[in-house]
């Protein structure tokens, strides 16, 4: 004998069929996106943006409301250059909440590189006004006032944030880089000191040593220890004079601790620029 499935639990086994159908799909749809931005975050960590965006428009294209997708996407457009771009999909998230502070960021950002710095300026200090503790805002805005040699500004503004918080790396650092940009050696060797004291790992570049050791102004210093391995400790003491803007008398002084046994150098140097991309430099050492 044959039994009959009643009409209402035929219609009940077609709604969970109908039900299990759509959820797979949907599992399918996400587990596809997730493959999808896993490969454009790869590519977009090793700079391959031009790669990265035809996946991220390849999201998109299945979801246009990705959220995440079209933010992802108007970073990569500005990493490539492609400001335009950029500021097209900042202004897509901005329409569906103008206060989107993260997307009001990244525009700002790219206006800065852009070099409308006026847009920029503006757009940060939106961002700040509204959330005050935004670090990432004020960092932008000092970079912008760096580009604008609005230097007094930043100092301003930096002090301020250095009030606050006293061992932020960020803040110290970017200090350090408008004291140097400025020209203010004298200063800026005071920041580097403070950097190292915060991050032992820092060095700054070769150049930038330089200009530090062998600065413009009339005389100072510079002190450092580092520890360079575990049982070996290095210092070294310059003091440099630059008499009349005409030379520069560098006095040196270095010790270096290895195992218990001390070895010291100690130099007396000139330095002149005989062109502006020709210099000389003489020195003498005792060890």
């Amino acid at each position: 004998m044959m039994y009959r499935i009643p009409r209402t639990g035929s219609l009940f086994l077609i709604w969970i069929l109908a039900v299990l159908f759509l959820f797979s799909q949907g599992m399918k749809a996400d587990a596809s996106s997730q493959s999808l931005f896993e490969q454009a975050r790869s590519l977009k960590s090793r700079g391959e943006y031009a790669k990265a965006i035809e996946f991220y428009q390849q999201i998109l294209k299945e979801d246009p409301e990705n959220y995440q997708a079209i933010r992802e996407l108007a970073q990569v457009y500005s990493w490539n250059k492609e400001y335009d771009k950029s500021i097209q999909y900042y202004d897509m998230l901005l329409g569906k909440s103008p206060t989107d502070y993260d997307a009001l960021l990244g525009k700002a950002q790219v206006l800065g590189w852009k070099g409308e710095y006026n847009k920029a300026e503006d757009l940060y200090s939106k961002v700040i006004e509204a959330v005050p503790d935004y670090l990432d805002a004020y960092l932008g805005l000092i970079n912008v006032y760096l580009w604008t040699s609005k230097h007094n500004k930043a100092l301003n503004l930096l002090k301020k944030l250095e009030e606050e918080n006293p061992e932020n790396q960020e803040i110290i650092k970017k200090i350090f880089d408008v004291y140097y940009t400025k020209g203010d050696f004298k200063s800026a060797r005071a920041y580097y000191q403070k950097i190292i004291r915060l991050d032992r790992e820092y060095k700054a570049s070769p150049e930038v040593m330089a200009d530090l050791c062998l600065f413009t102004i009339d005389s100072g210093y510079l002190y450092e220890h580092l520890d360079i391995m575990d049982d070996w400790k290095s210092s070294y003491l310059t003091i440099s004079y630059k008499p009349n803007q005409k030379f520069t008398a560098v006095l040196s002084a270095n010790w270096l601790d290895r195992f218990n046994e001390m070895d010291r150098n100690f130099g007396l140097g000139f330095y002149s620029d005989l062109t502006s991309s020709l210099n000389a430099y003489f020195c003498l050492t005792l060890s």
